[in-house]
């Protein structure tokens, strides 16, 4: 047996239709609506845990959006905000709100007003919800001012059902040993579930050897991957 140094293929665009729903219906159906009809509506504003989905929808959205032609700025509040005139439609993608600095928030609350003048849609995200934000007042209350979802995680079956899923479009087999074997010990997160399957993936075929509960620990204690 040899060590390996995990070099993980990148998996595919993240899109709307590739999105394992569970809970979260209700907000997946809105950015669907956003961009079949491409017309700017209130701000959308999703929060949730880390692994729930956010970034998966933002980068997905952002993918959509262009496929029809719109522009997107992903908003990083040290860089200014360049917008084409030729653009049909502008969004506004702003990750990780609850994190900024006050010069951060200073920026973004001018490019909420520009959104509000121009007609760009603004889709925003954050692991807590507005008014535990901690952003300044003026901000809060204007990405508060639209559509406000949170975002729920999958149940252990759904988060079964998304890898299973996932493994078979990859031709792979996931048994229920498996299975059982990473829900008793590992994060459940679709995002570092995924994660672990890009790694097995990887690891299998480097060995040649079917994705089994060996397989995975011998993975594992090569890797230094602890659960």
């Amino acid at each position: 047996m040899r060590q390996i140094t995990l070099d993980l293929h990148l998996r595919d665009e993240p899109s709307l239709s590739g999105f394992v729903v569970g809970p979260n219906a209700a907000v997946h159906q809105a950015l669907y609506a956003l961009v079949e009809q491409m017309r700017p509506t209130v701000p959308i504003y999703l929060w949730g845990d880390t692994g729930v989905g956010k970034s998966h929808l933002l980068r997905a959205l952002h993918i959509a959006w262009q496929d029809q032609l719109g522009q997107v700025i992903d908003f990083n509040a040290h860089d200014t905000i360049e917008i084409s005139e030729e653009a049909p439609l502008t969004l506004i993608l702003m990750d990780n709100c609850d994190l900024w600095s006050p010069e951060q928030q200073q920026r973004a609350f001018a490019t909420m007003i520009e959104a509000t003048a121009h007609g760009w849609q603004v889709v925003a995200a954050a692991s807590v919800p507005p008014v535990d934000s901690g952003l300044r007042d003026d901000l809060r209350t204007r990405l508060a001012s639209g559509l406000v979802y949170q975002m729920l995680p999958l149940r252990d079956e759904q988060l079964q059902d998304a890898l299973r899923q996932e493994a078979q479009r990859r031709g792979l087999v996931l048994t229920g040993e498996v299975l059982n074997y990473v829900f008793t010990r590992f994060s459940r997160d679709l995002k570092n579930l995924m994660w672990l399957l890009d790694a097995l993936d990887h690891y299998s075929l480097v060995y040649q050897r079917a994705i089994t509960v060996p397989l995975l620990k011998q993975m594992m204690i090569q890797e230094g991957i602890t659960p």
